[in-house]
Order: structure tokens, then sequence, then C-alpha cells
């Protein structure tokens, strides 16, 4: 099952803080700290006489966020495939250093694997060159070792025992991280005055602007305050240095760059945002998300652990063996002048999945040029049990279609596409020549909205044609009218008013079960796919084609909700009690962490849930309302930048 909506998983986003806002002489830290901290200025230590600031990876994130895919050809999937194991590629030799009895001398663009033991009563310690004038960046992730369970800071009676505020509960089990540019203090510590940070989900970036007359820095990571009973077990440090003048080697996005788009019970498809400069070397790592082969939440923000767990997950001849990542470029759901210049995205096929259980992604991206590699939020996604959900994608006369479709199992998909399109094409051909008889391309009387033309018009009702021709596969539900919040038959459409989906459930009907059957006739007679679930498409689906096209020539009307729509569609999650409107029906909870980040019209969310059969129209409402900038350059860390607080305790607290 995947992740009830509204609970949120610890190892989906990367954590991060509110800026401790402290003076500065030369030094600032920017990494990822596991507290929403205090609201004004604090007092960083003053041994060393240097005020650190510690600030969020957003400066860091202007480069990694605008730094996109992009490829010239305007078709819906290039060319540019490629098949690899689910396995990363061999990591790289890293020599192996003791840092913990004297600081080890890091060299620009170096990286050293240090072992830092949970009961070490000093840290491993790491030099930086002085470096006059100029900014340095170290990296740290941790790559495996113990995990230390977290307090349940909603637990008022638990902090009086512990004499702790939440905050500083919060602190409590996580590494320390403390930093000095005194040559007097060498191994900064607990007692050494130093400025401290704490590093959150195994990964922090560190800045150090050295200012002249400076001896050098040094940075120390220490084990947590209180490791809660777990007296054993040793950390492995990766430590890097970024190479001077350039970005840190390692980033941490906040927006999400990849997407679900569905499964089925082998497979998933997973899309990247749309991007619009060449990115080489993108890439994605799965794992189960529970289970001996999944990482600990305390690691969720490290690429080195997810992918040392990746390679032994598979390694042999277990199920991760069997999992194979089939890579292209696609341009569906980007809108038609994106495309145009050119903008893509990067899918991936993932097969050899099992059926029924759970997976984590995270993908990542290396700029060779900047020697830097930027991890975006891992999402996480469920494989169906049934086997007569099938997914397809890049559908020539359905181009916006990537999910799941009832298929049975002795039917090909290449016959089942075909049954298909006998009745989608002669439509879409008369709903085109229609059109044809509108003055769509004259100056004068051709223009019939400020925002909307003929093209919009013929793409919105494509995508309403295949959203009710392709009807969107989920399992069926053992009991409907208790698990889905779309009306199971006309009884409870009354026209009177309705309440919203409070229980967050997706708009589901069960067919072929003896009481529905499928919308279209072909889908039981010829596609044999026996009883099973649609995901009801999104009534934007249906009202984009009133917004996009001429209505003296359209009239086009979709039902009312309250009255018979919810027996053929569905809402958004945040949609109101009319079926309509965004960030509603509760809102995005707190720190945008209902739904999986900073976003509205919520037909899927980070975690796997979906609701209604969206075909983009979520995405467009986005970008057209400005709830969510779209991933296309510089500009996506403004929206993402509001995520940037501590999730990781919300689920365990």
């Amino acid at each position: 099952m995947t992740i009830p909506p509204g609970a949120w998983p610890c190892e989906t986003f990367a954590a991060v803080s509110r800026a401790h806002v402290c003076s500065i002489k030369s030094a600032r830290i920017i990494g990822l700290v596991a507290q929403r901290p205090p609201r004004g200025r604090r007092r960083c230590g003053s041994h060393s006489q240097i005020l650190p600031r510690l600030l969020v990876l957003a400066v860091i994130l202007l480069a990694s966020l605008g730094t996109c895919l992009a490829q010239s050809s305007p078709s819906s999937s290039s060319s540019a495939t490629s098949t690899t194991s689910g396995a990363p590629p061999p990591a790289r030799t890293t020599p192996v250093v003791d840092a913990i009895a004297t600081p080890y001398l890091l060299s620009s663009g170096s990286s050293v694997i240090s072992t830092l033991p949970i009961d070490s009563d000093k840290g491993v310690t790491f030099q930086l060159a002085p470096l006059p004038d100029r900014i340095s960046f170290l990296s740290l992730q941790l790559c495996g070792g113990p995990s230390v369970a977290p307090y349940n800071v909603s637990d008022s009676d638990l902090l009086r025992s512990l004499g702790q505020s939440a905050t500083s509960a919060r602190r409590l089990t996580l590494p320390r991280i403390f930093i000095s540019t005194d040559a007097a203090t060498t191994q900064p510590g607990p007692d050494s005055g130093a400025a401290q940070s704490w590093i959150l989900g195994g990964a922090a970036t560190i800045e150090v602007a050295q200012e002249s007359g400076d001896v050098g820095a040094w940075v120390s990571l220490w084990p947590p305050e209180d490791t809660r009973d777990v007296a054993q077990g040793n950390w492995t440090v990766l430590a890097q240095l970024g190479d001077d003048g350039n970005a840190a080697p390692f980033s941490l996005a906040i927006a999400h760059g990849l997407s679900l788009a569905d499964t089925d019970r082998a497979r998933a498809l997973v899309t990247s945002s749309n991007m619009s400069l060449p990115l080489p070397n993108l890439d994605i790592t799965i794992l189960p998300s529970t289970g001996s082969a999944s990482i600990d939440p305390y690691f969720n923000s490290s690429l080195c652990a997810a992918q040392t767990a990746a390679r032994a997950w598979a390694a042999g001849n277990g199920p991760g063996s069997m999992v194979q990542l089939n890579a292209s470029n696609t341009q569906r759901g980007i809108l038609r002048d994106q495309k145009s210049a050119g903008q893509q995205r990067r899918q991936w096929d993932i097969t050899g999945l099992e059926a029924a259980s759970n997976y984590t992604v995270w993908l990542s991206a290396q700029d060779p040029t900047l020697n830097n590699v930027t991890v975006w939020p891992a999402i996480k996604f469920a494989t169906k049990t049934a086997d007569n959900c099938r997914l397809v994608y890049d559908v020539p006369f359905c181009p916006n279609v990537a999910y799941s479709i009832p298929i049975g199992p002795e039917v090909s998909t290449d016959n089942a596409l075909s049954t298909i399109n006998r009745t989608v094409s002669p439509n879409l051909s008369n709903f085109t020549q229609l059109l044809g008889t509108f003055p769509c391309g004259d100056p004068y009387f051709g223009p019939y909205s400020g925002v909307k033309d003929c093209g919009d018009c013929l793409d919105a009702y494509q995508d309403w044609l295949c959203a009710v021709a392709m009807p969107r596969c989920v399992d069926a539900l053992d009991d409907p009218n208790v698990q889905s919040a779309a009306a199971q038959n006309s009884t409870v459409l009354t026209g009177g008013p309705m309440s919203a989906n409070t229980d967050l459930l997706p708009y589901v009907v069960n067919r072929r079960d003896g009481r529905n059957e499928s919308r279209q006739t072909y889908v039981d007679d010829e596609l044999s796919p026996g009883t099973y679930g649609e995901l009801l498409p999104c009534i934007y689906t249906c009202y984009f084609v009133s917004r996009s096209c001429p209505a003296p020539l359209v009239q086009w009307s979709c039902p009312k909700w309250g009255i018979s729509a919810q027996r053929s569609y569905g809402a958004f999650a945040d949609s109101g009690a009319e079926g309509i409107g965004a960030r509603e029906n509760g809102g995005d909870g707190s720190d945008f962490s209902r739904w999986g980040g900073p976003t509205r019209y919520i037909a899927q969310d980070a975690f796997g849930n979906a609701f209604c059969n969206a075909m983009g129209v979520d995405t467009r409402l986005s970008e057209d309302n400005a709830a969510l900038p779209a991933l296309d350059g510089r500009r996506a860390w403004r929206a993402s930048v509001f995520a940037s607080v501590a999730l990781y305790f919300l689920l365990l607290a």
C-alpha cells in the first residue's frame, strides 16, 4: 500500500530548516539542521571570534535546479534511449583515512572516507587550507552506520521529563557539526565554543568564506549528544571538498524534480520535470521502501547511502537483480510554447519490480564541469496487485497518456491500442473538422480568448477524449462504498450540498463487478480485463474543453457536481465541497507536509496516492495560476524555498 494521505514520510524530503542568522566575520555554514530555530538572533560562540551564519542551500540550488535537460526534437519521445540495470554505477575508489586522531587536510576537489564510531569521544575533523577572499564548499554524507531514533517531540510529558524544548529535543539524536577558523581550535567540539550545526538525513554542505589573514578552517563531525542506548556501530563518512570557486560537490534540491506517472504490477514510469538546459548524467536510484534492502530515514538525504544500498540490493540473484531502467526523452505534458523552446523531460520505465510492493526513487544529476552532484527529494510508489492493469505510454494517438489501462493478460498491448484507436481517431478527426469551420487563423475574427486559441481547444478535447476512451486502471476496491469518494450509484447524488472529500479517498469505480460495466463496451468485450477499478478522470479535464474552445461553436457542457458528476469524474484532493478550487479541504497541512511539497491542484501526491486521472491539467492549472513555477530554469527554487523546513520528524512525531 502507498503511504496514507496526510502522513509525511521522513525519507521523502531533504529536510532543511530556516536559518539561524548570526553576525559574520569570515565563515558561513550551509547545512541541514533538524529543527525550526527560534526567530531572531542568537549567539553562535566566541572562542574563535568567528560568528558563522547558518543558511539553507538556496544559493547552491540556483545553479543545480536551473540546470536541466533539453533536446531540440519536437517529437513526444526522442531516440535518446538507454537500458541499464537497477544498480548504480560502481563506486569510485576513495581513499580511507583516519580523521579522528589528527585533522585530515583536504585538497581542492578531493574526496575521502573516514570512520566515526558512535561511542567516540572525538569527532572526525577535516582541515581546509587557507583560501583568503574565496569560498570553500565541504560536503559530508553518511554512507551507512547506526541509526538513532528521534524523540517524539509532540509528547509534552516526554519533553518535560527530558528537560528539553521541542527544538532542542530534535537536535539530541543528530550528528553534530562544529566549525572553527581559529588555529588554536583545530579539533572543534562541544566544549570548544565553536559554531555548531546538526546534520539531518545523512548529508550536509558547509560553506566557508575565509578572509585575509585566516590560517584555514577545521570542520568536525561528532556523534549525537544522545545516542539513545545505541552503543555500537560506526558511521562511514564521505567528505568531499569542492574545486576552488566552483559549486558545492553535493547539493540537495528542495522542489521535487521527479514525479510518478503510474505503475502496473511489475513496472513503474517516473518522469523528471521539464527542463531547459542540457544536464548530463541524469540518473535515478531505486530501493524498496521497507525491508532489509531499504535505507533508514536517518540517511534519507544521502545519495551515498542510497547508492550503497542499491548496489547491495542488485547484487547476486535477488529481486534487485531483476530491475532494469529504460530511459528515454519525452515532451509529454509540456506546454506548446515550452516544446517549441526545446524543453524535454527524462522518463524511466522501471521493469522487473515485484507486485504489491513499495519503492522509493531518488533523482540525481552529475555536472562534470562543476564537479557537482545534485539530488532531488525522493518519491514513493506502490506496484499494483492484479495483472489486468497494464502500463502504456508514448501512445501516438493519445500522447499525454502515461498510465495503466485495463487489459487482460491474454491480450497484447498492440491489439488493445489498435482497438482503442478505432474510437479515438474518428472522434478526434470529427472534432478537428468541426473546429476547422471556425476562423482560427483570422487575426480579426479568430481570437475568442485572451489566453486560449484553437490549438489549446484541440489539445484539451484530445486529452478529455483519451481519458474517457482509455480508462485509468487501478486495483479493484474491496468495498468501494467505503474506500472511494466516487458515487457508486446515483442514489447518493441528490443535488443538495455535498461535503468535501475530507478522508482523502480516491475517486474509483469498480468495473465489471456485477453492477458497473465499463464506460466503453470494447473494454469489456475486446480488452477482457475482468473486474478492475477505474480511477475517474478529474472533472477539470472536462472544464478545460469548455474554457479552451470557442463556446458558440463547440457548445460544451460538463455535468454538475453533486448531481451526476461523481459518477463519471473525480476531483483534486484539495478541492472544496463543489469539486473545484485549490488549497481547500484542509489545505496543505503544516509546512506543506500534507501532499509532499509546496503545490496545489492535487491529482496525485508525492507519496504515490492518486485521486483522479488528471491528464496533466493539474500541472497546467498550477502554472496558469502561479501555484508552483515550472521547473524550467532558475525560477524553480522560488517555490521550493518555502518548503525549507524540518520535516524529518513529522511522521515520527
